[in-house]
């Protein structure tokens, strides 16, 4: 085929299903916004996430994964990224980098 300046769509294959992304959403939720006890800091005690949570990792999963799907180590890097930044730990804020970092048209909240 023709180069069109196009980005290609990913094939099914490369690009991990909803739920593989919502799965590793909310494993980076856990682990990366978890709290380290000063007495172990090489325990990390996870962090849950609530009902409120819960839903806007299944939105953003559903949102991702619509747009054609990104890979794992893409959230991984995002949630530890924003784990550096205390005041940004917010799921939207990943979801803004996500987008950001995926190069996606800016959408609803």
């Amino acid at each position: 085929p023709e180069f069109s300046g196009e980005k290609p769509s990913p094939s099914p294959r490369a690009s991990p299903s909803e739920t593989e992304i919502l799965h590793r959403l909310t494993e980076c939720f856990k682990r990366e916004w978890g709290r380290v006890p000063a007495e172990s800091p090489e325990k990390v005690i996870l962090r849950e996430p609530g009902a409120r949570e819960s839903a806007q990792l299944r939105d953003l999963a559903r949102e991702l994964s619509a747009a054609g799907g990104c890979l794992l180590k893409t959230i991984d890097e995002a949630f530890r990224g924003v784990a550096g930044h205390p005041g940004k730990m917010h799921i939207w804020y990943v979801r803004k980098v996500l987008r950001a970092w995926l190069d996606l048209e800016r959408g609803p909240p």
